[in-house]
């Protein structure tokens, strides 16, 4: 009996992103989201901005309905009819009971052995790393079978945890009460979620206490020493909303430094740049689509493309050994200055050393306007400099 072709899909809960959802092919089948008596699909004809703003506006909260077997049953019959297998993601079963309709409806006469419905034990990028898993063996032409088996066995090495900035939204849909929030953000206390992936359910964990910008590293650092083992081909950091200033800055770009050429010849340089690897990587893979363009219109050989690269992103080396940033900190405010930690694009020793396992995140020197026209810098400000690392030498 021969292969059927398999379809991967899971529930809207899923939040992969368009460029991965694209990627792996990952069909979505939206929950419902009433809001104000109104029904809506989720991140279809209602989105999450505007249920902020419907709270910040009304002060009214929406509320969630399941999938049903009916929903599910209608949308997995045109890809079985079709000739598909179908392998499905729910979200965790311990958090809405659409994971238990969809197996019913995978139970349905016609669809029965054609739809794999998998308990994720998880929500937003704690199932979407699963469903990469699953696109990755999809690739490799794994049947359905094989593919939701030995994906659900990595179900226990996927983990996810959030970080709640307030607990306004708990206090008023009845989660916790108006004391209880009331003084956690008077101490401004940032609780960490876990979710428990043996079953979606989620408890209260470790409690930070400061703001988001001083939270969110610590956080990170946590969690990346409770898992020494990370498989790093993908980690998300995901938000529902969050302030602007917290993600600006790390946009990537294509940045052409020099053109030159002749009658016969032309020459660009460019450089290209991404904190994000994956990102990164279609960059790179965009200029590679555009040299094979251009020889497949004029002849093979009229575009040569050489790529090199110079270094990478030293996050994932710093992280681990986050107290150097923290000394770092420690020696601007000796100082007398208030020390910032902001996302730079440069540092090509410091990160080319970080990879050679000598850690070296980036300090201001005291220049500005550095590699253009205006760059310059005081002798005050060196002085400073030199300040700050005699502090961290005597720290």
């Amino acid at each position: 009996m021969a292969e059927r072709n398999v379809i991967l899909s899971a529930d809207s809960t899923c939040d992969m992103g368009d460029e991965l959802k694209a990627r792996y092919g990952v069909h979505y089948y939206p929950f419902h989201i009433i809001l104000e008596e109104k029904d809506y699909q989720d991140n279809v004809d209602i989105h999450v901005q505007e249920i902020y703003q419907a709270y910040y506006d009304r002060k009214v909260l929406p509320r969630t309905a399941a999938i049903n077997v009916g929903e599910y049953a209608d949308y997995f019959r045109p890809f079985v009819e079709e000739g598909y297998d179908v392998v499905h993601f729910c979200l965790g079963g311990a958090l809405s009971s659409a994971q238990k309709n969809c197996v019913l409806a995978s139970q349905e006469p016609g669809l029965a052995g054609h739809v794999y419905p998998i308990d994720s034990y998880n929500l937003s990028t704690g199932i979407a790393l699963q469903v990469i898993e699953a696109g990755e063996r999809i690739r490799q032409g794994l049947p359905a079978g094989q593919i939701a088996e030995e994906v659900s066995a990595l179900r226990g090495k996927c983990h996810a945890s959030f970080i709640l900035d307030t607990l306004d939204f708990m206090r008023a849909g009845g989660r916790c009460s108006a004391v209880v929030a009331f003084g956690a953000n008077l101490l401004s206390l940032k609780p960490c979620i876990e979710v428990d992936n043996t079953s979606g359910a989620m408890h209260v964990g470790k409690k930070y206490r400061g703001n988001l910008e001083k939270v969110l590293p610590l956080y990170v650092k946590d969690k990346l020493a409770q898992y020494p083992n990370i498989k790093r081909d993908h980690l998300f950091i995901t938000y529902s909303t969050i302030r602007p200033e917290l993600i600006e800055g790390t946009e990537g770009f294509y940045h052409l430094c020099e053109m030159s050429g002749t009658v016969s010849e032309a020459k660009m340089e460019y450089i290209i740049r991404d904190h994000d690897m994956e990102k990164f990587k279609a960059r790179k893979a965009a200029m590679t689509a555009a040299a094979a363009a251009i020889n497949e219109k004029y002849g093979e050989g009229t575009a040569v493309l050489e790529l090199k690269d110079s270094y990478y992103n030293m996050e994932q080396e710093i992280l681990p050994h986050y107290h150097l940033i923290e000394n770092a900190q420690l020696a601007v405010k000796q100082a007398g200055l208030e020390p910032k930690i902001v996302p730079i694009r440069g540092g090509t020793d410091g990160a080319r050393l970080s990879f050679m396992g000598l850690p070296c995140p980036n300090l201001g020197t005291g220049g500005f306007n550095f590699h253009g026209p205006c760059e310059y810098i005081t002798a005050e400000k060196m002085d400073k400099s030199v300040e700050i690392l005699m502090n961290i030498l005597s720290i």
